[in-house]
């Protein structure tokens, strides 16, 4: 049985991923990115540029942590469900590989901050800059479908094993459905952008209630033994 110390350590590291997360999510593809207004995000890249690059960092921080994440919940849930924990554990490992791709996009902007193609007019690079930000997004969210299955995956284990409360299996399960709903929404709509700013929303509040919750447990009341073992006293 994974020590109460662990899975507490386990629920902090997930803290500061969402700290992290949120930090550079609203930085770079909320404050700094303008949908459908390359002027304006290149305008603001241009005056916020170390906040850009700080967000950048975070980035690539949360991918780091979230690899690290995966062996700490693997190690969390293995006595519970051994084959499904891995198999959550990878589908974390692909979800970071996909969104690592999809940051590079981001990198490409440095370049046009750092001078490259200065000799192109000035319109060219401020396209360039609002085509990268779009591509990291698009790759962003559809990571997000497989780090959907990830969540399903952790939420059944929960429910079937009850390590936690059933209702912290189900939120997270619900959080999961929320991501990959909204991925498949955006390769299967052809008006996706029209439903994007309320969609959003409620995609947001439904991840945090499901993620948080999930963190918190983990944090404050740590989880229970599998069926079946008895953890030793003292």
């Amino acid at each position: 049985m994974t020590s109460p110390r662990f899975v507490r350590l386990t629920g902090l590291v997930y803290l500061t991923l969402a700290i992290i997360g949120g930090f550079a999510f609203f930085t770079v593809s909320e404050t700094l990115y303008f949908r459908g207004d390359a002027s304006a995000t290149a305008m603001a890249i241009t005056a916020n540029e170390s906040l850009f690059r700080w967000g950048i960092a975070a980035y690539w921080i949360i991918l780091g942590i979230d690899v690290l994440l995966a062996w700490m919940l693997f190690r969390v849930f293995r006595d519970h469900a051994p084959d499904l924990a891995i198999l959550a554990a990878w589908f974390r490992l692909a979800y970071v590989a996909i969104h690592g791709a999809a940051i590079l996009e981001l990198t490409k902007i440095l370049a046009l901050l750092d001078g490259a193609m200065a000799s192109q007019s000035p319109t060219l690079r401020t396209d360039l800059i609002q085509h990268y930000m779009q591509a990291h997004l698009d790759g962003f969210l559809l990571s997000l479908i497989i780090f959907g299955l990830h969540l399903n995956m952790m939420g059944w284990i929960i429910i079937r094993t009850r390590p936690l409360p059933a209702i912290i299996g189900g939120l997270v399960m619900l959080a999961g459905s929320a991501y990959i709903i909204d991925g498949m929404a955006f390769i299967l709509l052809e008006d996706y952008a029209a439903f994007y700013a309320a969609t959003q929303i409620w995609i947001a509040i439904i991840a945090t209630v499901g993620e948080v919750s999930f963190l918190l447990w983990l944090l404050v009341r740590g989880i229970r033994a599998p069926i079946g073992r008895v953890e030793a006293k003292g």
